[in-house]
C-alpha cells in the first residue's frame, strides 16, 4: 500500500493521478465493503457506514475535481471559490454518520482487557 506522499507523486499525464486523491481511494472503498458486509447481517449500523462510503466517494469527487474547477469559479472581487470547502463539509457529515453509527449501535456495555476481573 503507499503513505499519502507516494500516493500524491503518481502521475497520469502532466499532474498527479485524480489530482492526489490516490491515497484516498481505500477509504470509501472500505466503507463500503464493511457497510454491505454489516447491511447483510441485518446490523443496524450497515446503512450508516454503506451511506458513509457513498458520501465519501462523492466528497472524494469534490477534492478531485477542485483544481480543474477553482479557476472557472469567481465568486466576487476576483476572488474564486472551488469545490475544496465542499469536500471539507462533506467530510465533516461523514464524521458525524459514523460517530452517530457508534453511539446509536455500538457495544454496549463497558470493554474491558483481557484478563481484567
Amino acid at each position: 500500500m503507499l503513505s499519502m506522499r507516494e500516493a500524491d507523486m503518481l502521475r497520469c499525464g502532466p499532474g498527479p493521478c485524480l489530482n492526489g486523491s490516490v491515497g484516498y481511494l481505500p477509504a470509501p472503498a472500505g466503507l463500503a465493503v464493511l457497510g454491505a458486509g454489516l447491511w447483510l447481517r441485518r446490523h443496524p449500523a450497515g446503512p450508516y457506514i454503506l451511506g458513509g462510503g457513498a458520501l465519501f466517494a462523492v466528497s472524494l469527487t469534490f477534492r478531485t475535481l477542485d483544481r480543474a474547477i477553482c479557476p472557472q469559479t469567481a465568486l466576487f472581487a476576483g476572488r474564486v471559490l472551488g469545490t475544496h470547502f465542499v469536500w471539507h463539509m462533506l467530510n465533516a457529515t461523514l464524521l458525524y454518520l459514523l460517530v452517530s453509527a457508534a453511539i446509536r449501535h455500538g457495544a454496549v456495555g463497558r470493554v474491558t482487557s483481557a484478563g481484567a476481573a
